[in-house]
């Protein structure tokens, strides 16, 4: 089967981005294994334990962009990713974490909410906050 010249570029288009988003992945890992070395004298056994953690944190939160939710089922514009997001900051929330105390000036989440709007994840929170 041939494939048209558009969709052979989308596919190259695809592969290249998933190429940089896994290089910026492994540099942002490195970076946090530095860190945790240098700064807080982690040693192989927990830099190990850190990495199979994190591990974990991943598989679990690609299994739940897989998943078919509430969210989705609501909407078709919010993606499995969006509610994925909006449950891990949920959850940090709840730790009363705040990821933006941890981790400075980030850029800012966006998602897509259950009406298709593109919405920072910290106003869609907010707005949930003034509902209830």
């Amino acid at each position: 089967m041939k494939c048209s010249p558009e969709e052979s570029l989308k596919r190259r288009i695809a592969a290249e981005l998933t190429e940089a988003i896994d290089t910026q992945r492994t540099t942002f890992e490195l970076m946090t294994v530095i860190v945790l070395h240098d700064v807080f004298g982690f040693g192989r056994a927990r830099l190990i334990k850190f990495g199979n953690a994190l591990q974990k944190q991943y598989d679990d939160f690609s299994r739940e962009c897989d998943l078919t939710d509430t969210l989705r089922r609501n909407s078709p514009k919010a993606t499995n990713f969006d509610t994925a997001i909006i449950r891990a900051v949920q959850a940090l929330r709840s730790y009363g974490i705040d990821y933006h105390e941890i981790l400075g000036d980030t850029e800012r989440i966006i998602i897509t909410d259950s009406k298709g709007r593109s919405r920072d994840v910290d106003e869609f929170f907010a707005e949930m906050e003034r509902k209830n």
